[in-house]
């Protein structure tokens, strides 16, 4: 993985605030989970740093890049991720799928 650094992120749902300055520094190599109850924002944590929901406010750094200044294709060679569930009924491995996003 490269270096990920997120900085104040924000993002809610209507009324409800489901980021608020989120702020972390992610390493090469480093192992991290993301814990939490149902509900508490981890998939929309990983939505928003992937880009596919807006963030209010914040910045996204990947690789000291500012991620909005990327093209969808050097972020996608950069970084990738994979749904725990999905509509797609393809017959491939996970490993498969991940590289398809590197082309």
């Amino acid at each position: 993985m490269k270096s990920l650094k997120l900085k104040n992120l924000k993002y809610s749902y209507g009324d409800y605030k489901i980021l608020n300055d989120i702020s972390y520094n992610f390493f090469p190599g480093e192992l991290v989970g993301i814990l939490g109850a149902n509900g508490c924002g981890k998939s929309t944590l990983l939505k928003v740093i992937m880009g596919f929901l807006e963030k209010e406010e914040g910045e996204i750094y990947l690789d000291n890049l500012e991620v909005e200044k990327l093209s969808r294709k050097e972020f996608a060679k950069k970084i990738s991720f994979i749904a725990q569930k999905s509509n797609q009924n393809l017959n491939f491995t996970v490993l498969e799928i991940l590289k398809l996003g590197r082309v």
